[in-house]
């Protein structure tokens, strides 16, 4: 069986990575708001644009910066805002799932259809 070079695993450069990064930098500048309903708003926001254009590692490497704000924060004393990006984080990893969740299935829909079409052969 052969595999698709353009599979999950050996793909090319995502052409939407500008765009994700200026998603990343607007969802923590929401988060750093003082109003926790706004960055639970934002993350919602980034969670379509996650689901739909970006990939999985950039979500799950956003859900582990908010983990260390959260451990920052704590450190130094700010017990709400490492509430907050608790609460960020988990939601971060929630949506990283679910975007992990996708690309299997894509992933697996690629690999159905290639092996449909090796034993057509």
């Amino acid at each position: 069986m052969r595999i698709n070079q353009k599979s999950m695993f050996n793909k090319p450069p995502n052409p939407y990575l500008y765009g994700g990064t200026v998603a990343v930098v607007a969802l923590v500048l929401i988060m750093l708001a003082d109003y926790p309903f706004i960055g639970q708003v934002g993350i919602g926001l980034y969670a379509l644009l996650a689901y739909w254009r970006l990939d999985s590692g950039q979500v799950f490497r956003l859900a582990m910066v908010s983990l260390a704000v959260m451990l920052g924060a704590l450190v130094m004393g700010q017990g709400q805002v490492a509430d907050s990006f608790s609460a960020y984080a988990f939601l971060l990893f929630m949506v990283g799932v679910f975007v992990l969740v996708r690309e299997l299935w894509h992933y697996s829909q690629a690999l159905r259809s290639e092996r449909k079409e090796d034993n057509a052969r």
